[in-house]
């Protein structure tokens, strides 16, 4: 209808918040109070409850886990986090609810804005599809590579924007970024063939993000399910010494095997 309510999930307020000439994250809405949500840990599980905000009829849970199992040594050694969220309609209209996962293609540290970082939107199996977010480490140290997927059925609908930048030039920033989702709640889905984006240049801080989105119905629910892998194959030793980790195992040692774990976590 007429309502129409966005928000980072995250309370508390970033520096520089709304800035006329920000184009990065702080123009973002950062309108949670979090009086009304609750986060629990409970080892390897965590899950946090937004309880009517940012939408004052509309509860949602994120419910997140990373495999540690006891006496299991193959899933316990997979790179990659789950997020399940529910999504309750407590109101009498029915709802568009859109929630957008992003990624930064940084590790931190002196490879944060060095330049040579990839992004890549993929088509998976089973409904599953993400951006690959290839990063290139500093010091010769082995590259890492991030899947950011979601899970696409006959209830959510799933869309990508391989690349957004939230420093230096960019063809969209992150202040777009938002624009975009905030009035339609989605991407072009034509993103899907972009293809690999140029290489990031020195300097340039680059992100990817996944956009899911679904009606729920007057006193409905729905689920909407995300996944992060990050496939770093070697391990390198300060004296020189190169390991393989040991999920390569099970996956290989391509980068690109952070598909088939994203995939395999969401499937399971």
């Amino acid at each position: 209808g007429t309502k129409k309510y966005s928000s980072v999930l995250a309370p508390g307020q970033h520096d520089g918040l709304k800035k006329s000439s920000d184009d990065g994250i702080s123009s973002w809405d950062w309108k949670l109070r979090g009086d009304r949500s609750t986060y629990h840990a409970l080892f390897p599980r965590a899950w946090t409850v937004y309880d009517g905000e940012p939408d004052p009829e509309l509860k949602l849970s994120c419910r997140q886990i990373s495999p540690f199992i006891p006496h299991n040594y193959e899933e316990s050694s997979l790179p990659v986090s789950v997020f399940v969220y529910t999504l309750v309609n407590t109101g009498k209209e029915r709802a568009k609810v859109s929630l957008v996962m992003t990624w930064a293609n940084s590790i931190g540290g002196l490879s944060h804005q060095s330049g040579g970082h990839v992004n890549e939107p993929f088509i998976g199996e089973n409904g599953i599809s993400g951006v690959l977010l290839h990063h290139k480490t500093a010091n010769n140290n082995p590259p890492v590579t991030f899947a950011v997927a979601a899970l696409e059925n006959q209830n959510v609908d799933v869309t990508v924007l391989p690349i957004f930048g939230l420093s230096g030039e960019s063809s969209v920033t992150a202040k777009e970024m938002w624009g975009t989702m905030v009035q339609g709640g989605c991407f072009d889905r034509d993103n899907f063939n972009a293809g690999p984006s140029m290489p990031s240049s020195v300097g340039d801080t680059v992100c990817a993000a996944v956009s899911a989105s679904t009606w729920v119905e007057p006193h409905g629910r729905c689920t909407v399910v995300f996944s992060l892998a990050w496939s770093s194959p070697e391990v390198k030793f300060k004296k020189g010494s190169t390991y393989h980790r040991r999920y390569t195992k099970f996956y290989g040692t391509s980068p690109r095997s952070a598909i088939n774990l994203a995939q395999d976590a969401l499937m399971s």
